[in-house]
């Protein structure tokens, strides 16, 4: 063999090394999403925007290093149960859960694959995790419940109309947030002179019905709890509240911006955002069992002002000071 050609092979052998290592490191990720609403549902856009935008501030963009896989559960259970299982069969590099059904139902079809969650009420009790500060397996995220906001709701219910003496509250019975909330919530409600009629709803008609059973009068408000089934039909209560001259107190800035009256909760928005952060560390090698579980931090109170005038209500100009968004 002569020389120059031994010298070619020999650079060739040295190269195929820095090669792989350089295909490795430029291999597309792929980043698996599971929502518990539908695909049509406005507010899935909003929090999928701000995840994708925050993926982008850490040099991922979609198509060229990441490739996003998105389902939707369409409020229903069996749907939730058999996108997880599509998810998992695709083998992604890391998946985004959004919800308590929906990483746990990820959480027990996989236990390798890394999940972030968002928007679970208590992952400890639900067994998603074993130690919010060093998750032991493959999960870690963000949680969205703290208790003083069940108080802050009977709170502003009474501010923006004092004459309320009875509360309709939706719930769904089988949720970890409800679990946390419903023990404390008549307590609160007894506070601030109220009496609470509980409605554990499941689909739209049994929101319907309950509506339909508190009836109307000056006495009378509304406190929607989180749940999947008072976020898809959410129209619902929002229209029959308005029909009703109901005033009406909801859990997140979707609410209001469809038109409900007033929320207060977790800036979920923000979660999607932080999710982002921990999936850019997950994909450079960080193991999900160095990022602790988040607790919420910032919560966010949104007044739909067009809303309150058509109730006939007068909001003080304190609590307009407070809102961190007036929309109207």
């Amino acid at each position: 063999m002569k020389r120059r050609k031994v010298i070619t092979l020999i650079g060739a052998a040295v190269s195929w090394p820095l090669i792989s290592l350089a295909q490795q490191a430029e291999r597309i990720r792929r980043i698996a999403v599971l929502f518990p609403l539908s695909g049509d549902d406005p507010e899935v856009k909003v929090r999928l925007d701000a995840f994708i935008s925050a993926l982008r501030e850490n040099g991922w963009e979609e198509g060229r290093s990441i490739i996003l896989d998105i389902r939707h559960g369409d409020g229903s259970t069996n749907r939730i149960q058999t996108e997880a299982a599509n998810l998992i069969r695709s083998k992604p590099d890391v998946i985004l859960a959004s919800g308590t059904q929906a990483s746990t139902a990820l959480k027990r079809m996989t236990p390798e694959i890394p999940i972030v969650f968002v928007n679970v009420a208590d992952p400890l009790e639900g067994g998603l995790v074993t130690s919010l500060a060093r998750p032991t397996e493959n999960v870690t995220g963000f949680t969205n419940v703290e208790i003083m906001t069940s108080g802050k709701w009977f709170e502003l219910l009474k501010e923006v109309a004092p004459h309320i003496s009875r509360v309709l509250l939706l719930f769904r019975s089988n949720t970890p947030e409800t679990a946390i909330r419903l023990p404390t919530v008549e307590k609160v409600a007894a506070s601030f002179g109220m009496t609470i009629k509980l409605a554990n709803v499941t689909d739209r008609a049994g929101i319907v019905r309950a509506i339909e059973a508190i009836g109307e009068g000056s006495d009378t408000g509304i406190v929607v709890m989180p749940s999947p089934v008072t976020a898809v039909h959410r129209s619902t209560i929002i229209t029959m509240a308005a029909e009703r001259r109901i005033p009406a107190v909801y859990p997140y800035r979707y609410f209001v911006a469809d038109g409900g009256l007033l929320a207060y909760g977790v800036d979920i928005r923000g979660q999607f955002r932080q999710a982002a952060f921990y999936i850019n560390r997950i994909l450079q090698g960080t193991k999900p069992s160095d990022l602790p579980v988040q607790q919420p931090s910032k919560f966010e109170l949104v007044i739909n002002l067009k809303t309150a005038k058509a109730l006939g209500l007068n909001l003080k100009p304190a609590l307009l000071t407070q809102a961190d968004e007036v929309i109207e």
